[in-house]
């Protein structure tokens, strides 16, 4: 193969890559199937549904941080106060698991809350008087069990909400997927979501079995 038609063959799949992404914005950006039951997740910016979490929380997190800095909070405020409010702030997420955080406003404020109290551990760490390594150290294991635990908590609700669907998993019927599908037609793009068919009818099978096991 020439060179030519190797360069021709990496501009293909840079472009197929491209509208894959392009053809999949609806789910990046929104972290959740746009559909009825996840319409308390999203937030409408123009025609795009933005998850709360990211795009409430994360902000609010180095917004935090910015504002804090500003503050000199180095003067007046010690770590071991930082880290007890931090925590306050981040254990608002508990109120998700005990089904008090519905409302999509509510949902919007615990994001803030729990971003906010994010920027508050962050610079409990940074004004410890350790060397900068324990800092760096410090900073990986918090945040690192911070957003693995609420990332899990997120991705099992997913797909525990999918579960319970009419049409679990069928993503490729599901309307919450029905802008990735348009958008892989568009694209040329093989239909990627497909194959969940016969994931979804393997639960359904296992759904009926049970229903007719318990009458």
């Amino acid at each position: 193969m020439t060179l030519q038609a190797l360069e021709i063959k990496k501009k293909r799949k840079m472009i197929k890559a491209y509208y894959f992404i392009k053809s999949f914005l609806p789910l990046l950006l929104s972290h959740h199937p746009q559909c009825g039951d996840f319409e308390s997740h999203t937030l409408k910016f123009k025609k795009y549904r933005l998850c709360i979490g990211c795009f409430i929380g994360y902000p609010s997190a180095f917004l935090g941080i910015i504002l804090l800095g500003l503050l000199h909070v180095s003067i007046f405020i010690s770590s071991e106060f930082l880290f007890s409010i931090g925590f306050i702030f981040i254990s608002f997420f508990f109120l998700s698991p005990l089904g008090l955080i519905k409302n999509k406003l509510l949902k919007v404020f615990q994001k803030s809350i729990i971003g906010i109290g994010s920027s508050f551990v962050y610079w409990g760490i940074r004004l410890l008087l350790v060397p900068r390594s324990t800092k760096y150290l410090l900073f990986a294991i918090i945040f690192g069990i911070i957003l693995t635990f609420l990332n899990l908590y997120h991705t099992l609700g997913f797909l525990k909400t999918c579960q319970k669907c009419k049409t679990p998993f069928n993503w490729a019927i599901c309307d919450g997927f029905k802008d990735i599908r348009e958008n892989l037609v568009k694209y040329g793009l093989r239909n990627y979501l497909d194959p969940m068919r016969k994931f979804s009818f393997r639960i359904l099978e296992k759904r009926k079995v049970k229903i007719a096991n318990s009458n």
